[in-house]
């Protein structure tokens, strides 16, 4: 009834059949319209729900869940998400990386094998060194074979040994030597790539967060002006001053523009529960397998 007489209200002059003809093809042309939508619509809403499955699974997968598990989604944790303060860093990108290299503990293995590697070395560059070992040994006998008293001293035998060891053939200390030397460097290489690595993706986390952020803010203005285009097209619909096609289009880009908000939000929460990763927290707890740092 609306779309009749919205799009009726111009013709009231024309002849009757006149108006009859136009309001047809208007009608089933805007039907047409509505219709095509309503397909999209639902083909949407087939491939978002085929996402979801697939997203469901693979996170059974990561947690060793039956994949016959049924996993429920939330809708107060995304409303929950919406009205949530934006987390930020309590310190400069510099602070978090001397932070995360002090915490984080996949990075303390290289560090103790940095350490266990020049021990060996020492231990090969003293084997390359001259050796000089002296031996002192004293052997006395008492009268009465029960007591210590009576052990003559000036009677014993003293021995004096000096072994000198010169490094003039080390084939095989030279070869350890060199052994310890290139496992050495290459420890070392590989805690550095641990490092740079780390802060690598500390830096892109930290630069995504801020991304996302500002990201939220401008889907946020998205949003509100969608909202108001949605409320004057469907003044101008109703006064029969557009087709539907328009309401629908505004529609449809105010939906879009709700879905990239969710989208940011979402990405900017996986982005600090990645921060906090790299920073070597949140703690979990040992029974639960749980953080408060996860909590939103």
């Amino acid at each position: 009834v609306l779309r009749i007489s919205a799009f009726a209200r111009p013709l009231t002059s024309a002849p009757i059949l006149g108006i009859r003809i136009v309001v047809h093809e208007l009608m089933g042309r805007q039907v047409d319209d509505v219709d095509a939508k309503v397909l999209q619509s639902r083909q949407f809403r087939r491939g978002g729900l085929g996402a979801l499955q697939t997203a469901q699974d693979n996170l059974k997968l990561a947690l060793a869940i039956p994949l016959e598990v049924k996993l429920v989604v939330e809708r107060q944790d995304l409303d929950r998400l919406l009205n949530l303060e934006l987390p930020r860093p309590p310190m400069t990108l510099d602070e978090a990386v001397e932070l995360a290299l002090s915490q984080r503990l996949g990075f303390a293995p290289d560090q103790d094998e940095v350490e266990d590697a020049k021990r060996g070395l020492n231990v090969a560059e003293d084997n390359m060194r001259t050796k000089l070992d002296v031996t002192l040994s004293a052997e006395a006998a008492s009268k009465a074979k029960n007591r210590l008293s009576s052990i003559r001293a000036l009677s014993a035998d003293y021995t004096a040994q000096v072994d000198l060891d010169l490094p003039f053939d080390r084939m095989d200390e030279t070869i350890a030597l060199k052994r310890a030397i290139i496992a050495y460097q290459q420890k070392l290489r590989n805690l550095e790539q641990s490092r740079d690595e780390l802060v690598l993706q500390l830096r892109l986390a930290w630069q995504q967060l801020q991304t996302y952020e500002k990201n939220i803010a401008i889907q946020k203005n998205s949003v509100t002006l969608a909202e108001r285009r949605v409320e004057n097209t469907q003044l101008l619909f109703e006064g029969g001053r557009i087709e539907i096609r328009e309401l629908l289009d505004s529609q449809d880009d105010l939906s879009s523009a709700k879905t990239a908000l969710t989208s940011a939000l979402v990405n900017h929460r996986i982005c600090w529960l990645t921060l906090l990763y790299h920073l070597g927290n949140p703690e979990v707890d040992a029974e639960s397998f749980w953080s408060k740092g996860l909590e939103m």
